[in-house]
């Protein structure tokens, strides 16, 4: 049943007997790419977190209909939902950033706007079509690596506006990695050493842009609460300090 191809239907909210249809994407990839024909066995999964062995009742006309079988059995989603906040960086390093954590186990993504990005901003029509390519990255993230519920994308935001929507107590620690953290600010793992994921299951975590954090925002983010952390004694690239702390924050939780 794992080599089953995956695909997600968001119209639906699955249930055993129910019948239901892909969209035009979903659709093309399951007949075109995966060669699915009537009478296989696939599996798909909805937005509200269940899995189904479906078989497909018919497939022509560029659409798939099936119908749901049995439910996927085993929970695929981490009690810990981190949110990573990253300064826009250049689209490959950006989309990377997407498809990885997605695979780590990311519940949020929050793009923002940093004084020494590399990314300008664009116009609104460009932006938009930059966000539904992340979103696909995301889908095709959780569809390979066996999750149900697609990580939250959302668009670019002023930095200041990043630090005063995401709130104690439901989000805690609230953490920002800086390559200038002196002695006095601890290592990421150190800084989570006490910290009870299933107290506090909403960490957040700021990554600088690729040209480094400027001295205001990091004053900027204390004021509002934000702690600075360190990620080692080298200087990560973004997207690897971005992987970097979502891998310490997931071992910390025994989620890896």
């Amino acid at each position: 049943m794992s080599n089953l191809h995956r695909y997600y239907d968001a119209s639906v909210q699955l249930s055993e007997g129910c019948s239901g249809s892909l969209d035009v994407e979903e659709s093309r990839h399951a007949l075109k790419a995966m060669r699915q024909r009537s009478g296989d066995a696939i599996r798909v999964f909805d937005a509200h977190g269940a899995e189904f062995v479906c078989v497909i009742e018919a497939a022509d006309g560029g659409s798939v209909q099936y119908r749901a079988e049995r439910a996927v059995e085993g929970e695929t989603e981490s009690v810990v939902q981190p949110i990573l906040g990253m300064a826009l960086a250049k689209s490959d390093k950006f989309e990377l950033v997407c498809q990885k954590a997605t695979e780590l186990g990311v519940a949020e993504i929050v793009p923002f706007y940093s004084r020494h990005c590399v990314a300008a901003p664009t116009d609104a029509k460009r932006e938009a079509a930059k966000h539904e390519r992340r979103q696909s990255i995301l889908l095709s993230a959780v569809k390979q690596c066996g999750r149900r519920r697609i990580p939250r994308l959302d668009l670019p935001m002023a930095l200041d506006d990043l630090l005063q929507r995401y709130q104690p107590p439901q989000i805690t620690p609230r953490l920002i990695a800086w390559e200038g953290a002196d002695a006095a600010s601890p290592l990421l793992s150190e800084r989570l050493k006490n910290w009870n994921p299933a107290d506090l299951p909403r960490p957040a975590i700021l990554i600088g842009p690729e040209g480094g954090w400027d001295a205001s925002e990091i004053d900027l983010a204390k004021q509002h609460g934000w702690e600075p952390v360190s990620l080692g004694r080298r200087i990560l690239r973004c997207e690897t300090a971005a992987l970097a702390a979502l891998s310490v924050i997931m071992s910390c939780a025994s989620e890896m």
